[in-house]
């Protein structure tokens, strides 16, 4: 199946305090289809959300953006702030993290969920700003006549992040990028919204794109997922083989600190020691998890390690998959 969207060699650079440029993104690429639904996964400061912003177009102006983003066979890379406005919102929705940072204080709930239907519609205020109510109620939000005329400080979290959904399909994108949208919702809530998101999925042909921390959840709601360390995807596959081979040491870690049900209370959970580096303490050269691997040797540290098949569609960046270079080491 053609590719929606197909990200290649993405890579971003911002200013570092020194004058030296700090790698954000590195060698980024993967694809999504229509009706694909696909997951990226990793700690906090891995660039899961860094990646959503390059997609948008909404990187820092001082930002250096190199490879291609594909998206319905237009290149992103390089569009006009005008030309992203008249795809975001419109073929492109997004779901942010933040929704009290996201959502405009000053306006209604309602009138923010229908100014899309009125920028790219063009639908009268009165018809955006019923189906703006309608919305409101499809994403479960009580009451979302009243709701309606809300200010976003006047609802709870999940409420607020019940309007970015709605203000996100409001015009039934072709793709949507969801930035943890289930961070602030009840284990009930986010299991109505992920329903809302995956039924958009099967019946529209819609293409998702997951991001969260939340493994359990993305296993149970992707087709294929990339596990992102330091800027760089370090393995990628089918959901189910990725899960069940985790073949970087660094995926490994992630699935071992899950907490799990049945374990003793007095039980201390497997930890990935370390942490992620910050940007500028990101190796030019070597594997980026290597000084907080236990299976790194040398060669981990000044070689580069390239994506190597696993199996059918999966690859990961770890040395130790290729036999002649691991033997040598």
């Amino acid at each position: 199946m053609t590719a929606l969207l197909q990200v290649e060699g993405l890579h971003v650079e911002l200013p570092g305090e020194e004058g030296a440029p700090l790698l954000a993104l590195r060698d980024l690429s993967f694809a999504v289809a229509p009706g694909e639904t696909f997951g990226i996964v990793g700690e906090s400061g891995s660039g899961k959300s860094m990646t959503a912003l390059a997609v948008l177009g909404l990187l820092p102006p001082q930002a250096k953006l190199g490879g291609s983003v594909l998206f319905a066979g237009r290149q992103l890379a390089g569009l006009s702030e005008r030309e992203f406005v008249a795809l975001r919102g419109d073929r492109i929705g997004m779901i942010f993290q933040e929704p009290m940072t996201a959502l405009n204080p000053v306006h209604t709930v309602g009138r923010q969920v229908a100014e899309p239907l009125r920028l790219h519609r063009n639908l009268p205020r009165a018809a955006a700003a019923a189906r703006a109510v309608e919305l409101l109620g499809l994403v479960g939000l009580p009451d979302p006549a009243a709701r309606a005329g809300a200010y976003p400080h006047q609802l709870s979290g999940g409420q607020r992040q019940r309007v970015m959904i709605a203000q996100a399909l409001a015009c039934e994108p072709d793709l949507v990028i969801a930035d943890e949208p289930t961070t602030a919702l009840d284990a009930s809530v986010q299991e109505q919204v992920l329903g809302l998101l995956l039924d958009l999925v099967r019946e529209r042909g819609l293409a998702l794109v997951l991001i969260s921390h939340d493994l359990t959840l993305v296993g149970r709601s992707v087709d294929r997922v990339a596990v992102m360390y330091a800027g760089r995807i370090v393995e990628q596959g089918p959901v189910a083989a990725v899960f069940d081979k985790l073949a970087h040491p660094y995926s490994h870690g992630l699935f071992a600190a899950r907490p799990r049900l049945g374990t003793g209370g007095d039980e201390r959970l497997p930890t990935v020691p370390g942490q992620v580096p910050h940007l500028g303490a990101v190796p030019r050269v070597g594997c980026s998890f290597a000084a907080r691997c236990s299976h790194a040797r040398p060669i981990c540290r000044t070689l580069t390690p390239p994506h190597l098949p696993i199996g059918a569609g999966h690859t990961a960046a770890c040395l130790r998959h290729d036999p002649q270079l691991w033997g040598a080491a």
